[in-house]
């Protein structure tokens, strides 16, 4: 179901590279509403097929210090849809670093168990779940909530993901020259949320790097 939503997406309303959306303070109600239509014409294909019935729609909310904040939610509330809406899932106040910044997935599922649980009292034995999120990406997410449903006596799941993607991309190392001594450490490939411009960072130790905050711009990538 993953990829067939991102096929739609990408072909009907090319929004899959406008990714860097989801986390721009200025993203347009538009943008929120074309994300939340693409999951509402892929809820009308699962909840008539034959096999499976559906009882509740959840998504993965957002931590505390996400920006903007209740990205998710926001998207959640204007999804059109008769399965019972329920907030299932909370990250925990105490939650310290970043899944994006988990450089696998091992280290990414030992995040997720750590930090994200089920706070709601809904009876699950039994139900059949649906869950969206934002992005699939080592399938960490997708797997840990599933393994928690399950716990709880969930007999179908489907995650849902508006966007899939991929791991950080570390494909050069840093060619900054810091008192005629080579940086070398490897580069990562960002994107400005503001505008979508990707381009390589040598992650300085404020964004949880090791590097020189070297930058350099990439062109069609």
């Amino acid at each position: 179901m993953n990829s067939r939503l991102l096929n739609r997406f990408e072909k009907r309303e090319g929004y899959t590279g406008k990714y860097y959306q989801i986390d721009n303070p200025k993203r347009s109600s538009e943008f929120v509403q074309t994300l939340a239509r693409a999951v509402s014409n892929c809820l009308i294909k699962a909840t008539n097929y034959p096999d499976y019935h559906w009882d509740y729609i959840t998504y993965v909310s957002d931590k505390k210090t996400t920006t903007p904040p209740n990205k998710m939610k926001e998207i959640f509330d204007y999804i059109e849809t008769d399965l019972e809406k329920v907030k299932l899932f909370e990250w925990s106040t105490d939650v310290f670093g970043s899944l994006r910044n988990q450089p696998d997935y091992s280290s990414r599922r030992t995040f997720i168990s750590k930090y994200l649980s089920i706070i709601n009292e809904t009876e699950l034995m039994h139900k059949s779940v649906i869950v969206i999120d934002d992005q699939f990406t080592s399938s960490a997410t997708a797997n840990e909530i599933a393994r928690q449903l399950k716990n709880k006596g969930v007999k179908n799941v489907l995650f849902i993901a508006l966007f899939y993607l991929i791991l950080p991309v570390k494909s050069k190392n840093c060619p900054n020259l810091i008192n005629g001594k080579l940086c070398g450490k490897p580069l990562r490939i960002k994107i400005n949320k503001m505008n979508g411009n990707k381009f390589y960072s040598c992650l300085l130790p404020k964004f949880r790097g090791t590097g020189c905050g070297y930058i350099e711009n990439i062109v069609n990538v």
